[in-house]
């Protein structure tokens, strides 16, 4: 229910459905990954069909984004998948190119445009990275803030300064500087101990970008999924993945070229040439 989680002391059930959301970078080359599954028994209803389609638009939508496709065209592709299923595509979730240190490059792939949301379409261009980021909800895909004490995870606005008042603010923002100048971090791994006001200024004067705890309504089902992958020559190469766990959904892509897209490999293997 949840698209980034917090702290929390809630016992999981069977049935339950989770997220498991993780990033890693070596040397600031970054590889980003997410799934939701269910806890014991595979989904059924409307769990499984938002689960389905968020897989599949994936495996659709990856096989699309290839040298000279625009970013305009990506939107729709979601949408129609997500139909399909009954379900819709939750607002404010983009897809964006990652450079090194940097894992929210400037193409941006907007799942859903609104009045609210918009921007530029882009060309795909060879040997790029992108983490593909698609969230669907049986819901109407509009999920709320509901207290911002949940938050827990941030990133630096490099683009900002400003001289902060409190001596404890300082100290946490120094060591947010030294330590996570372009990645995201969780409040748990500062060592500074007088956080929580810090990260407050912080956050009131633009330094931090905070990634918030989102809530649909009580009873609606949620899927998460993400990888990574490269641009390739003969295919896009995808970098992170996971097995999707087998759901119970009768439901079906109605359009025939996306099945036929799907069942072609990502990346076809190279054929040997005979040696003469």
């Amino acid at each position: 229910r949840r698209r980034r989680g917090a702290d929390s002391t809630q016992v999981l059930a069977e049935g339950d459905a989770i997220k498991i959301d993780l990033g890693a970078h070596i040397d600031g080359y970054v590889a980003t990954l997410a799934d939701t599954m269910t806890i014991g028994a595979p989904a059924t209803g409307a769990q499984a069909d938002v689960m389905k389609a968020a897989t599949l638009a994936s495996e659709v939508v990856i096989r699309k984004l290839r040298p000279g496709a625009s970013t305009a065209d990506i939107g729709k592709v979601i949408e129609a998948v997500a139909k399909d299923f009954g379900v819709n595509v939750v607002e404010g979730v983009m897809t964006h190119n990652m450079k090194r240190f940097i894992i929210d490059g400037n193409k941006v792939i907007l799942n859903k445009t609104s009045p609210e949301n918009k921007v530029d379409p882009e060309t795909i261009e060879l040997y790029e990275t992108y983490a593909l980021d698609i969230v669907l909800s049986s819901g109407e895909g509009k999920p709320k803030q509901k207290d911002e004490r949940e938050t827990k995870v941030y990133k630096r606005a490099i683009e900002k300064n400003y001289q902060l008042k409190m001596a404890s603010s300082r100290a946490v923002f120094s060591e947010i500087s030294k330590r996570f100048p372009t990645m995201p971090f969780s409040a748990r791994a500062l060592q500074e101990k007088r956080t929580a006001f810090g990260l407050v200024e912080c956050c009131n004067h633009g330094l931090l970008h905070a990634y918030p705890v989102l809530h649909e309504k009580d009873g609606v089902a949620v899927a998460h999924v993400k990888c990574t992958f490269l641009v390739l020559k003969n295919g896009n190469d995808r970098i992170t993945t996971f097995a999707p766990q087998e759901v119970q959904s009768d439901k079906s892509l109605s359009d025939a070229a996306m099945v036929e897209l799907i069942a072609t490999e990502l990346k076809p293997k190279k054929v040997k040439k005979d040696k003469k």
